[in-house]
């Protein structure tokens, strides 16, 4: 496995994920490898029966619950989609169900921690997934009593969190992580995902009211992403494309063996929700390819402008101010961090601190390649398109195209803070109507460092100072 991922960036990411993106599988193997479980006692009551489609839980993953009965075993699981797999689930040391009706809790959170699963006593509660597809998955655990602050460890084999305390006694009908349930990331090379459930109290009974398995991607050196592709690919091949870029980086960044993404024609926002800090992260020795039309098989196939693929962080209310601070960012990576043949527009940095800077992209102590990209409409109280700032920054860009990029201080399309040593390079790049209301119309150089351009072109760009 590549060691270079860093393991660090995971909560963060996995915050930001869209549309899940399934596994399947032609010819009867293993299918769609998201689930939503419910453990359903079957007894009349406020807690009866499964959470409605609709209902995301805290793996933002609507779809299709699977009820499933008070049962040692469950054979071919039914997915998100609604179908029926080959996965299978085993429960060791269930001695019963419990069922409560939680003041405060209410719907389909009733629903979901108000019954549930029973360890025997002092013993762990033992839920084993097999006949999974390969790959990188997140793992919702609903291990909460909801009306005691009764705690319950939970740990997941291969997880690179460890073991983790679900605290229970919920104040709000709201899903939070360490009260209602543990969120642990694992790779997955066997098919299967083992999960522990302990309560640490002498002769105590852990509870688990469900389980979500949110499958972000396989193990391959290219994943290929597609907007538009129906949910159920690895990311393998074209016609098993990733729906979500975010989910792609996101099985990259703990898969450690990618070294390839190809994004296809559309449209990827960094999150679902309304996180305005979610972005689309550059990794270390990995290169991200846009502008394909679906059906190439080498990067030079690909025309970027009949098929743009955009990176834009209109999140939230459409042309709205709520839109994400940075598309993309870039921090502490220098080697082989690529990003070629996208159009990266609508970021909105008009937040404090760093969150003031790089609408397009933000880059901190970084070395990225960013190639034949276009920047457009994006905002900066400081560098609208492009914020580069610390020592060790050697960024590169090439044939990009940066237009109508608006700076409320320095730098309508660029700001550049350096130090000696510092370098930064433009070459064959067009700077087209940006505006700073302060200094530099297109771009804004200050401290030490060095920027060279050649081969560019700058028109109708205003600064106002």
């Amino acid at each position: 496995m590549n060691a270079r991922r860093n393991v660090s960036k995971l909560v963060s990411l996995a915050g930001s994920l869209g549309v899940c993106g399934a596994a399947v599988f032609a010819g009867g193997g293993a299918q769609a490898q998201c689930f939503n479980l419910d453990f359903d006692v079957g007894i009349a009551g406020v807690w009866t029966g499964a959470p409605a489609g609709t209902t995301k839980g805290a793996a933002d993953q609507a779809g299709t619950w699977d009820a499933l009965p008070i049962s040692a075993t469950a054979t071919n699981l039914q997915n998100v989609n609604g179908g029926i797999t080959t996965a299978d689930m085993s429960i060791s040391n269930l001695t019963s169900g419990y069922f409560t009706d939680a003041v405060g809790v209410s719907g389909d959170n009733d629903k979901l921690l108000g019954d549930g699963c029973n360890s025997t006593a002092g013993t762990s509660l033992m839920i084993n997934f097999s006949s999974l597809a390969n790959g990188v998955y997140s793992v919702y655990t609903y291990a909460a009593d909801p009306l005691a602050s009764d705690p319950c460890n939970v740990s997941v084999t291969g997880a690179v969190e460890g073991t983790q305390a679900v605290s229970g006694g919920m104040a709000s009908n709201n899903l939070i992580q360490g009260v209602t349930h543990s969120l642990h990331h694992v790779v997955v090379t066997n098919g299967q995902i083992h999960i522990t459930c302990t309560d640490p109290s002498v002769g105590g009974s852990a509870r688990v009211g469900g389980v979500q398995l949110r499958y972000h991607g396989g193990l391959t050196s290219r994943l290929y992403v597609n907007s538009t592709a129906a949910v159920g690919g690895t990311g393998a091949s074209w016609g098993s494309a990733i729906r979500s870029l975010q989910d792609a980086l996101f099985a990259s960044e703990i898969g450690g063996m990618t070294t390839e993404i190809w994004v296809a024609k559309g449209t990827h926002e960094p999150t679902t929700g309304l996180g305005r800090s979610a972005s689309f992260v550059l990794q270390d020795g990995l290169a991200i390819y846009g502008g394909f039309a679906g059906n190439e098989t080498t990067t030079a196939g690909r025309n970027f402008e009949v098929n743009p693929t955009f990176l834009s962080g209109n999140i939230g209310v459409r042309e709205d101010d709520d839109n994400s601070y940075h598309v993309v960012t870039a921090t502490g990576v220098f080697s082989g961090a690529i990003l070629d043949g996208f159009v990266i527009m609508s970021g909105n940095a008009n937040g404090g601190g760093s969150n003031g800077t790089g609408g397009g992209i933000l880059i901190s102590d970084a070395n990225p390649r960013i190639r034949s990209c276009t920047f457009r409409n994006n905002f900066g109280t400081e560098g609208g398109a492009v914020y580069i700032t610390a020592a060790s920054s050697l960024a590169r860009f090439s044939h990009c195209t940066f237009a109508f990029n608006d700076s409320q201080s320095y730098g309508g399309a660029v700001s550049y803070h350096g130090v000696a040593g510092s370098q930064v390079a433009f070459g064959n790049c067009k700077f087209l109507g940006n505006d700073s209301a302060g200094y530099g119309g297109a771009v804004y150089s200050n401290n030490g460092g060095w920027i060279q351009f050649y081969n560019s072109i700058f028109s109708g760009n205003v600064a106002a100072g």
